[in-house]
């Protein structure tokens, strides 16, 4: 039983799609699966890559960024839940001034900006299962809006 040049376009293009397929599939897992929790993420975001301590915890998401007096450009910490939620950040014992990025999957859903030591409520406009705390001031995502997208990769 011989193949016909049909036949083997439709197997290639099988293969092909299977391929493609589990490389995406691969990509996705190891770029967006937060069930094996890393300790850092590089987060691709604004006309940068900032590199984030993660929370993913409840006791690790109420601590946060809580009593530092400090933190590089550069760096942040991304905040994860396990569900796609309304969310809300304060700056209860936070003593500086941050730009709060609230992410839905892969794309900015809205930003607040903290005040020291201000417990107001500075909820999201919206849904989301992320997010990025970074100094009020950070150059990397000066011009970061609602709707831009981003990415990470686990550093573990």
């Amino acid at each position: 039983m011989g193949l016909t040049r049909k036949n083997v376009m439709l197997l290639w293009g099988v293969a092909v799609s299977v391929s493609i397929g589990a490389s995406l599939m691969s990509k996705d897992a190891e770029q967006w699966d937060i069930s094996i929790p890393c300790q850092s993420v590089e987060v691709s975001i604004g006309s940068g890559t900032i590199l984030a301590e993660t929370a993913h915890t409840d006791e690790e998401r109420r601590i946060g960024l809580m009593n530092r007096e400090h933190m590089d450009y550069g760096t942040g910490m991304m905040f994860f839940f396990d569900e796609v939620q309304p969310l809300s950040f304060w700056m209860s014992n936070t003593l500086i001034p941050l730009q709060i990025i609230y992410i839905k999957d892969d794309e900015v859903v809205s930003i607040q900006y903290g005040k020291p030591l201000d417990e107001t409520s500075l909820p999201s406009d919206g849904p989301g299962n992320m997010v990025l705390e970074v100094n009020a001031d950070e150059p990397l995502t000066e011009d970061v809006a609602a709707g831009d997208p981003v990415s990470l990769v686990c550093k573990d």
